[in-house]
């Protein structure tokens, strides 16, 4: 089986930048997305930052009107498009919360998942999107072992997001977008 370490390289950028054009949201990993640019330093902001920004430099999406987000576990998220400026959503989990963190396993498919479910929440709007996926990542860190299938653990983070819905947690109040 491929890891990203193998399809995440350097000799794959052309492939990618091929393709970028169509991609209206691309999310990689912190370490996928520096691999990629030839960057093989440990992750930090500033580089995530830079890493973002040269994404949005080559095209990302129709018209290059794309979002760049990039997943940056304990450091959280730093999302930008052309049209936004960039910015961090924090992890959910903080590291005096290390304790309740049960498997990272998936965290970053349970990112994506929660980030679709708040583009259906939010109309679009993957500034605010992004809130739903730190939300969904907290939900799979604790309750991975409780699931027994991927779709199982899937509904979890929904049940857990329209939950917050009815409770009236808007995602304008977790955080300033």
């Amino acid at each position: 089986m491929l890891s990203y370490k193998d399809r995440c390289v350097p000799a794959q950028l052309p492939a990618l930048i091929r393709i970028l054009p169509s991609i209206e949201i691309l999310s990689p990993n912190a370490e996928e997305a520096l691999s990629l640019l030839s960057v093989f330093e440990p992750p930090s902001k500033s580089l995530i930052e830079e890493a973002c920004h040269r994404f949005l430099d080559i095209g990302v999406g129709p018209e290059g009107k794309g979002t760049v987000i990039i997943r940056s576990g304990s450091m959280g998220a730093y999302i930008a498009s052309r049209t936004r400026a960039g910015q961090w959503v924090p992890a959910f989990w903080g590291a005096e919360d290390a304790r309740k963190v049960v498997d990272v396993t998936g965290a970053g498919n349970a990112f994506l998942g929660g980030l679709a479910a708040g583009l259906h929440f939010t109309g679009n709007d993957v500034f605010k999107a992004v809130l739903y996926a730190t939300q969904g990542i907290s939900v799979a860190e604790q309750n991975r072992r409780k699931a027994q299938t991927h779709l199982q653990l899937l509904l979890m983070i929904l049940q857990y997001i329209l939950d917050l819905r009815r409770e009236g947690v808007k995602s304008q109040s977790l955080i300033d977008v």
